[in-house]
């Protein structure tokens, strides 16, 4: 029991290390993701539903007036969850994408 003991305790300084330096490479990744990726999740869908609106006035829009086209048009601007607006959902996003939990809706909406 002590040589249990004794091992475990000089493996934890290793753990900490390992745990460390995937978090830091998370954040990172989210960090870059943000840079790349941040506001292009977003975009018009059918009220009340989640299914993506597609039009001639809407594929010719830049981003900045999408919205308001969005809204004349009868959708409403949707953002989904996880996203890579900013580095909190953007680490939430490569959790969901590491753990392969509905990773697919993100590349969808990606």
């Amino acid at each position: 029991m002590r040589l249990l003991l004794e091992c475990l305790s000089s493996s934890v300084q290793g753990t900490f290390t390992v745990f460390f330096f995937l978090v830091l490479a998370v954040f990172l990744f989210g960090i870059l993701g943000v840079a790349v990726y941040g506001g292009s999740f977003t975009g018009c869908v059918e009220p009340g539903s989640t299914d993506y609106m597609y039009s001639e006035v809407l594929g010719s829009c830049d981003r900045a007036s999408c919205a308001a086209v969005c809204l004349r048009e009868g959708g409403e601007w949707f953002t989904p969850i996880p996203n890579f607006d900013n580095a909190g959902n953007a680490i939430w996003a490569l959790f969901v994408i590491s753990t392969l939990e509905d990773w697919q809706s993100i590349f969808y909406n990606a």
